[in-house]
């Protein structure tokens, strides 16, 4: 199980309005994923920056930020 306390992402221009989706949309994604089997705390990640295409989905975005979560997690865990 994974708990995170706090993620803050940085949009670029033209996307501000988009945040709220995008970020609900991270957590359903996460929810949806396969996570590490293994015990740990990460205190700190970054990722990024991602490059997002001008027609890129709320969807497509979060599911972005996702891999690259469990990716960094499985690095570090």
């Amino acid at each position: 199980m994974m708990h995170i306390d706090k993620i803050t992402f940085r949009l670029p221009p033209g996307f501000e309005g988009r945040a709220e989706s995008i970020a609900r949309l991270i957590g359903k994604c996460l929810a949806d994923m396969k996570m590490p089997a293994r015990d740990g705390r990460i205190d700190n990640m970054t990722i990024g920056p991602l490059t997002i295409l001008h027609g890129s989905s709320d969807r497509d975005i979060a599911a972005m930020v996702g891999e690259n979560l469990i990716g960094q997690m499985e690095k570090r865990l």
